[in-house]
């Protein structure tokens, strides 16, 4: 019987190793195989402009805004240096590793209809909005974005570092929306063990960044998060991705959306050189809050908001918000490529709310695409 075995074993090895030469020796899978490491290195996202979000992008600019992408809510503490980590982190923590009692506290059919099916169109129950198009879509293409720039920096093993980039930022996402939470939390199961692994999955594909890049134009138009200190807060932070589909018949008018903190649609016109305009208007987040006590089921409020942008090859020399928070009620960002002082050349900022609270920063590559500000309430 052991030479039986053993004679299985040879068997099996020697097939593998006649189909891997067989396989290696196919003309055709070899010149499929050279196509698609050749596409595989083109950067459909990252392109290393010196100008606008492509000037700032890094590793560093990617976590902080990702992961601080809710200090946007009115009245959310943007106190970053006083915020409880441990509890939150335990939290989450906890959660992730038992999910199961998790989902049956809020129960199967609530959180399946609301978090990963789109079945509830409900301002209390449309958790699964944003994790499509921010946890799906959003961290998937950052995640390719991200890879190209480890690309472009001779960074070894790209896609891992671009994987434990983005995992990163999703970890501290779930961590600072926690807010204290200690019990049950549903939020960051179906993001991390769903959405941003099959995002990360799904752009993977040549074919399905390729469509979202050059079909949809998709690009990041992040803030520029600054550390303000003379209250050692965390201002200007915010994740935004925004697509743009251009009419075939007239390719100078596109349909724009832009997705985060919000929604928003509108129209972009394409100037005669690499320049467009872009006026669009939607619904901002405003207000935090928990809908299920029990569950710990939360959403947000929401405001009406108007965007503009000025923006070069798809990525933003300066933009502006007017909304109907009190805080943050007008926001600029003027990113760099627009203000020069000889070869240095920052990114401005600046908010003000109807409450009389403001703030103001200047941010450059150099800091990580970090800032220093000053804020006042």
């Amino acid at each position: 019987m052991k030479g039986v075995k053993k004679g299985y074993v040879w068997l099996i090895i020697l097939s593998t190793l006649f189909f891997q030469q067989a396989i290696a020796q196919n003309p055709r899978l070899i010149e499929r195989r050279k196509e698609i490491l050749k596409n595989d290195t083109v950067n459909y996202f990252y392109k290393n402009y010196r100008y606008g979000v492509q000037e700032l992008y890094n590793p560093a600019y990617v976590i902080v805004n990702g992961g601080y992408d809710i200090l946007q809510l009115q009245g959310y503490s943007r106190e970053v240096f006083n915020f409880n980590w441990k509890l939150n982190t335990r939290n989450v923590v906890e959660n992730l590793i038992n999910p199961f009692p998790t989902i049956k506290e809020i129960g199967w059919g609530r959180y399946v209809t609301t978090e990963i099916f789109p079945l509830n169109f409900t301002p209390n129950g449309s958790q699964w909005i944003p994790n499509y198009f921010l946890h799906l879509m959003g961290s998937g293409m950052e995640y390719r974005m991200m890879t190209e720039w480890y690309r472009h920096h001779k960074v070894p093993v790209p896609k891992l570092f671009s994987t434990l980039t983005i995992l990163s930022a999703q970890f501290v996402n779930e961590v600072v929306e926690n807010k204290n939470i200690v019990g049950t939390n549903g939020d960051p199961i179906s993001d991390w063990y769903i959405f941003n692994v099959a995002g990360i999955a799904m752009f993977n594909s040549i074919k399905v960044s390729k469509f979202f890049s050059k079909e949809l134009n998709m690009a990041d138009w992040s803030f520029m998060p600054t550390v303000s200190f003379r209250d050692y807060t965390l201002q200007n932070s915010g994740q935004y991705f925004i697509y743009k589909w251009y009419i075939p018949r007239n390719p100078r008018w596109g349909i724009f959306t832009r997705w985060g903190m919000g929604t928003w649609a509108g129209l972009t016109y394409k100037l005669k050189d690499e320049h467009a305009l872009t006026l669009s208007g939607g619904a901002k987040s405003h207000v935090f809050k928990i809908v299920d006590e029990a569950g710990k089921v939360s959403t947000t409020t929401l405001t009406w908001s108007v965007f503009m942008a000025w923006d070069k090859n798809n990525t933003p020399l300066a933009t502006l918000n007017i909304n109907g928070s009190d805080d943050y009620t007008v926001q600029a960002n003027v990113y760099p490529g627009v203000v020069r002082i000889k070869k240095f050349s920052p990114g401005l900022w600046a908010v003000a709310g109807k409450d009389r609270s403001g703030a103001f920063g200047i941010c450059a590559k150099y800091t990580l695409g970090l800032g220093v500000g000053y804020g006042w309430k």
